[in-house]
Parts: C-alpha cells; structure tokens; sequence
C-alpha cells in the first residue's frame, strides 16, 4: 500500500484542530514520485521527472534535458522517481533516478538561467493537509495557458517568487512497496553513466534503477556503460547491497595517442605558430615529456587515475599552448602562400592576377604546387611586412571594387610604396564576429593580416583582408576578426621553396675570387653584406666585369655574377624596396628571372660551370635543348662562335682561361698591371690584353 508523507504524518500527530504539515524532521529518507498538488483542473502536466538523454529542444534552442519536466501521466521508469534523504536539518537532499537533481527554470525557458537543486527547503508553515508540502524554492507547476515554459509535450517547473498557493505545493508519494531500487555508483570519469539494456533508462553516478521485488536480480550483463574515447568500463552488481559499480579506467593506448597528437601539434610551425624559442613551446615540451615520462613509468597497466590526471594535464596544456601569443611573423627572404579559411567555402588561395588578384579554390593540395603567381616573398621593414611576387608586383590590401577613399582595388602596386605596401600581421582572436568556431583552439596558427585601406591617418585607415564566402572582398580595420558563416579574415600563412636562395661555389682556378654564383630576379634585389654583385660590360677574348656600386640594388631583370669569401656558402637575397636599383645600360648576361630557360641555337649561352678540360671555373658553351634553372644568369653573345669557354676579367684583371679568337662585338681593351685601362700604350712598358701580357712596340 502507498501512503504520502502527509499520511505519515497523521499517524504521527494528535491534536486539535486543522491538521498541518509534519515537520520536516518527520520526513522519512526514502524513494518518491513528486506530483503537483493542484486542484486546477485545466493543469493537466503533473508529474515530475528528468530526461537526461532528450534531445528535445524549444524554439530557443534550450534543450528540455537541461530542467525536470512535467509529464501528464506518470510513468514507470528510473527518471520518474526521487531519491530525498533526510539527516534531520532543515533541509533534504533529492537526486532523480538518472542521478540528476531538480533544474528549475528562473524564468521563460531560463531566460534568466537555471537552478540547479540537490536540495530542498520545506516550509511547514506554508504546508498543509491535503495540498502537500511547499518547498522556499518556489518550485510552480505552470498553468495551460503559460506557454513560456513549454517544452513540445511537456511543461517545465519554473520559479514563482514568494507565492504559496496549490501551483507551489507538492504530493510526494513513497513508493518502495514491491520495489527494489539499485543505486548506481560511477568512477574514473565525471562523463560516465550506464544504460540499462531493455528499458534504455539511464543513470549518472548517484542515480538509481527501480526492478519488482520479485524479478530476478539483474546482473552486468543486463547493462551498458557509456563509451568515452581512452577509457574502459567494467560494470559490477552486488544483488545484496542493491548497488551497481560502473568503473572507468583510462587505457594507455589512448594516452599514448593523445601524446602522439600532442606532438603533432608542437611540430606545427612557421607564421601563426608559437615561436620556436618562446617560453610557450619550451613549456609545451615539458607537458608532453612528463606524459610520456607517466606512461613510460605506469606501463601499460590497464586501469590507472594517473593515466586520467596525465591525459587532463596535457589537453590543459594544448589548450594553453593554442592561444600563445608569441608567434611566428614572415620572415626576410622568405616566400609565402596565403591562403583563406573559410568555415562555409572553404580554403582559397591568393592570386595575382594582371587585372586584380582573386582567391582561387584550393583544397587540400600542397602549397607548393600553387602557381607562381600564388607565391610571394618578404622583405621586413620595421614593424612592417613587405611582399613582391614574381611578376615584380607589391602586395597591397584588396578590395571588391574601386571606391572613393580606398586604396586597395587591384591588390598589387606596379613599385614599392612604403605607406601602401606594408603589411601588419596579427594572431587571429575569437570574438563575438568569429561564431563558427567554439574557442581559440580551432584558430590555432591562423592570422589576420592587411594594410592601409584609406589615405586617412585614423585608427581604421587599414585594413585585414576579409573575405566573404563568395570569394569576394570586403572591409574591415586592424581590430575585428571575423569567421562566420558570411565573413573570414582567418588565413594559414604557408612558406614555400623560391629561388632566392642561392647556393655559392668554389671559384677554381680564378685569382682572388673564392666563391661564385649567377643570379637574377624578376624583382630588385639587395646586394647581401660581403657580396659583390658583377654584370658584363664587355665581351671579346674574356668577359669583363663591373661590379654593382655599392649600396644600389640589383635591378629586376638582370642577370649577375655574386662572388663572396669562403665562409659565404650561401645568401638570400632580399626584395629591394627603398634601395635605388643601379644603371646597367649594357650587360652581356642573360637572365632566367622569372622563369626556366631552355637553351636553343639562337641562345648563344655560356653557363658558368666548371672547366674540367682546363680545371677552372669557367663560363662554358651551353647545350642546345638543356634548361636554365630560375633566377639564374648566364653569358650571352651576339652571334655563335667556336669558343667552348671564356674566360672572366674581374675589373682589368684578367682570370681564368680563354680558348677562342676575339668574339663579341668590342675590341678587346688594354690595361696595366694595375687593372687600370689604357687607351695609348707607352712604348717598351708591359700590358694585358686578351688575357695575354704583351710589350707595347
């Protein structure tokens, strides 16, 4: 037989008079269901119970399970029932049989949030015969007409602020009689929870089954626990204590692959990414070795709470590492990809185009098999980032169309221009205009970068690139970031191979010159410190070299010889900006800037090569149908000839070997042994002409 805890009561108490609620120190510890003590009838949802796993939403998107709910009837599994415990306060403790407390809305569909009770305060002055116990909470069963609290076929209890009438009074029923209630005890996870086979009820720890008394006992077998990436479960039941043990236990394969993702993230690098020598990398080293160094020492034992307290330390430490914010910038020399992140069109790449840069459809392919026009390189100038392509055009902030008081519409300057070309690059931030992504963890690596939008000198005179999911352009300043469904200035900044590196050689046999090189550019380039930069301003029985005067730039174009000291074995060169280019008005080397070369018969090209007939370095015929790597310089002459080789006077000193009759189209000229050029020799005095010493008649 059931009886309600006002019947209890009675049983209790004799007195005179109306009958009032027992104290609340007379409320026996047991197991309930809670329904409305209205006497309203159009009221029709009355019985309380939680639905953890209901993905039910309302309108608003607040999802049912996230309150206790009322159902009209009243129904036969663990989430209708109520665990309250009494240790004699003034207070009780209540957990529902999915191991979830009483979530009360504050107000329409927790507009002004939800209360979470695993307590409850009985007011027995407010409590009385026959309309139940009212609780201080103020917990309402809402009427029919109050929509705000409605959840599809259900009603959410809510909170009615000091009213105490039959909307805030409760009948709690015991209902132990020809019952068996198993409580559920949950460890190793907070996450974990079991599943009961037949019924698909659900209990969290704390939670409870509810079986007949007379139906054979269950065992593990009749249950199911949660699945939770790393970790195992092992369900117990002692048919005797009325309990079931779900214990979880991380598995060190699963540490072992967080470790391994952990790593994958350290060994992201280059622009976006936390610097290699900041304290942030140092620090996320540490964290990864002192997990490797728990699962080196645990081993792999299959239930270990280090393995879970290892695995919580080192997510922490991703997550701490992710919004580091000293990060890789671009670097001088270096080339570039960009490419936008967008979260509804995906990755686009920039792209020169003559007239007016696009972002192109990318994919997932490798940045460096993006065309050339993709590629741009940096020169840093002060706290500003400077590009230029191999097309020789300047990076400049792009917008959709030409409007009055943008700079930006083509996305490229023909020169160098300080105040339009430089750009400033920031970490990408999560802000209320980035609502595609959850947190700064899934812009890891991303950055914003842009430059001067308008001639103005205010704080929004600049811009980030942003890009619409269109693949159009639009505006913003240097202080919002987008990524949404509409907008994206999140770029990944991809460092690619450009010959802009070269790669010296030892000069054989050429006195005074130790290291050598060709080079060009399809863009100015600076001369590195301890290089000399040579062109050709005469070919005849040698090619003879000018140097580059010092401190002008390499102009676009042109091919050059590079010789450096021993200790030089390489060099970047850099893009030119502010640097006056020099005057070649004559040079008698050829260029690939910009692209290969293939060497034909109307060529006429000398590659610098070694000699190995005459073992010195030497500028060599080329042969037809070879190809002339990028950015390189090569000898050039008017006509063919029948020379295998020439030699190089480096200033009037004349170096190396020569084996062909006079070629080119000047005579050959005469010099001192100084190097210096004569145009009347002194008779009887010795000269060098053709690479030869000879005594003037």
């Amino acid at each position: 037989m059931k009886r309600t805890i006002l019947q209890v009561a009675a049983s209790l108490l004799v007195c005179a008079g109306p009958l009032h609620a027992t104290n609340t120190s007379n409320l026996p510890t047991g197991y309930y269901t809670i329904k409305s003590a209205t006497t309203n009838t159009s009221i029709t949802h009355v019985y309380a119970f939680n639905d953890a796993a209901s993905t039910t939403v309302s309108s608003n998107s607040m999802k049912a399970s996230e309150r206790t709910l009322l159902s009209t009837t009243l129904g036969t599994t663990n989430n209708y029932y109520w665990r309250i415990v009494n240790s004699g306060g003034n207070t009780v403790t209540i957990v529902n049989g999915q191991g979830t407390p009483i979530v009360r809305e504050d107000g329409n569909h927790g507009a002004s949030g939800v209360a979470k009770l695993s307590t409850l305060t009985p007011v027995d002055a407010n409590s009385t015969y026959t309309t139940a116990v009212y609780f201080s909470e103020g917990l309402c069963a809402p009427g029919a007409s109050d929509t705000n609290h409605q959840y599809g076929d259900y009603t959410a209890i809510n909170y009615y602020k000091n009213y105490v009438g039959d909307i805030t009074k409760w009948n709690l029923t015991q209902s132990e009689e020809g019952k068996t209630f198993y409580t559920v005890s949950v460890t190793g996870n907070t996450n974990g929870y079991i599943t009961r086979t037949a019924t698909s009820e659900r209990a969290y720890n704390t939670g409870f089954f509810v079986f007949d008394a007379d139906a054979t006992a269950p065992t593990a077998s009749d249950f199911t626990a949660a699945a939770i990436d790393g970790y195992g479960a092992q369900i117990s039941v002692d048919a005797t204590a009325h309990t079931i043990t779900v214990t979880y236990s991380y598995n060190a394969e699963f540490l072992r692959s967080d470790i391994a993702a952990a790593q994958a993230v350290l060994d992201k690098t280059g622009v976006g990414y936390p610097k290699a020598n900041s304290t942030a990398r140092t620090t996320f080293k540490q964290a990864i070795a002192s997990a490797q160094q728990t699962l080196d020492e645990v081993g792999e034992a299959s239930s270990s709470t280090t393995f879970s307290t290892a695995v919580a330390t080192l997510n922490a430490a991703i997550n701490t590492y992710k919004q580091a914010t000293d990060i890789q910038m671009p670097e001088d020399g270096h080339t570039y990809v960009f490419t936008n992140v967008h979260p509804q069109s995906g990755r686009k790449y920039y792209n020169y185009a003559s007239s007016g840069c696009t972002m192109v459809a990318r994919g997932d392919g490798d940045a460096e098999s993006l065309p050339q026009s993709a590629k741009f390189t940096c020169r840093v100038v002060g706290d500003k980032y400077v590009f230029v392509n191999n097309e020789g055009k300047f990076l400049s902030w792009r917008y959709k169309t030409p409007k009055s008081g943008v700079t930006g519409t083509n996305g490229f300057t023909d020169s160098y221009v300080a105040a339009t070309n430089g750009m400033t690059f920031a970490k990408m931030q999560f802000t209320s205009y980035t609502t595609s992504a959850t947190s700064l963890a899934d812009l890891f690596g991303y950055v914003s970068f842009g430059g001067l939008k308008t001639d103005g000198s205010s704080s929004t005179a600049s811009s980030f690139f942003v890009v619409k999911n269109d693949g159009t352009f639009d505006r913003t300043d240097l202080n919002n970031w987008y990524y949404n469904t509409t907008y994206s200035n999140a770029f990944q900044v991809e460092e690619v191979t450009y010959p802009n590196t070269i790669t010296f050689n030892a000069a054989e046999g050429i006195d005074g010159v130790e290291q050598i090189a060709t080079f060009s550019a399809p863009f100015a380039t600076v001369v590195p410190q301890g290089v000399t930069a040579w062109y050709v301003d005469q070919v005849n029985t040698a090619a003879h070299l000018q140097s580059i005067e010092t401190g002008k730039a390499i102009p676009a174009g042109q091919g050059v010889l590079l010789t450096a000291p021993s200790s030089t074995t390489s060099a970047i060169m850099l893009p030119a900006t502010s640097e006056t280019a020099a005057t070649i008005s004559s040079n008698g080397l050829g260029a690939s800037a910009g692209a290969a070369l293939t060497l034909t018969d109307d060529t006429h090209a000398y590659i610098l090569t070694r000699d190995t007939e005459n073992n010195c370095t030497a500028f060599c015929r080329g042969r037809i149908g070879s190809v002339l790597k990028m950015n390189k310089a090569y000898l050039k002459l008017a006509s063919g000839g029948s020379a295998q080789s020439f030699m190089m006077n480096f200033g009037g000193i004349s170096t190396g070997i020569s084996q062909i009759e006079a070629q080119g189209s000047f005579e050959a000229p005469i010099y001192d042994l100084t190097g210096r050029r004569v145009v009347r020799p002194v008779k009887g005095s010795l000269y060098i002409q053709g690479g030869k010493k000879f005594i003037a008649q």
